[in-house]
């Protein structure tokens, strides 16, 4: 929806100063998570071509 990925997304809140809740840990879960559901997930379509 923002039309960033994650990194650039943390950077944004970190430049405003907005402080997250999660530890290192749940972070690195929704990364995982994330690219599990992404529609771009090569092993999710069965094409490693897009």
């Amino acid at each position: 929806m923002l039309d960033m990925n994650i990194y650039e997304v943390n950077d944004l809140l970190d430049r405003y100063h907005i402080k997250g809740n999660l530890d290192f840990k749940t972070f690195l879960e929704g990364i995982k998570t994330a690219e599990s559901l992404s529609r771009y997930d090569g092993k999710k379509t069965g094409n490693n071509n897009e």
